[in-house]
């Protein structure tokens, strides 16, 4: 047998692995969703086995009803986290760099972190030999009122085009 393919046998037998308990996960998360729902469709299925026609009617128009009202709650409740979300960092660029020629190792950064309306704040730390200073500025609508570094645009590029 190759030497090159015993060597991968490791690697895809760990992702197979990983793949296993990927599936493993999501039957479990099924199942508990089916097991979650399935007592209240007996009891709904066993209370309209024993009525006539009309009072089954009855019952399940009331048990429509209910889902309805919940349904509701539901979008208004997903209304307010959207209208929340908005104000959220939900966009992020990072770029590291060398800001002393002297020192290697990108010890500098610049970190944009932005809401869905490319709001909020980019942070730069500049590593030297002097010292370490770091700059916070304020982001609105992609842009800000300084004069940027490059990599401090790069980073804020970054983070607008993320999602």
């Amino acid at each position: 047998m190759p030497q090159w393919l015993l060597q991968m046998a490791g690697v895809m037998a760990l992702a197979a692995l990983v793949i296993a308990i990927a599936a493993l996960a999501v039957v479990v998360s099924l199942r508990r969703r089916v097991e979650a729902v399935t007592p209240n469709i007996r009891s709904l299925s066993t209370r309209l086995r024993h009525a006539d026609g009309e009072q089954a009617l009855t019952e399940l128009f009331g048990h429509l009803e209910a889902v309805s009202r919940k349904l509701g709650q539901l979008e208004v409740q997903a209304k307010d986290l959207a209208e929340r979300y908005r104000y959220t960092i939900q966009k992020v660029g990072v770029v590291r760099f060398n800001a002393d020629e002297q020192i290697a190792g990108n010890l500098s950064f610049a970190i944009a972190l932005l809401d869905a309306r490319n709001n909020g704040f980019l942070i730069a730390s500049l590593y030297t030999l002097e010292g370490c200073r770091i700059f916070l500025r304020q982001v609105t609508a992609g842009g800000t009122d300084h004069e940027l570094l490059p990599e401090e645009k790069r980073a804020l590029d970054s983070a607008i085009h993320s999602i």
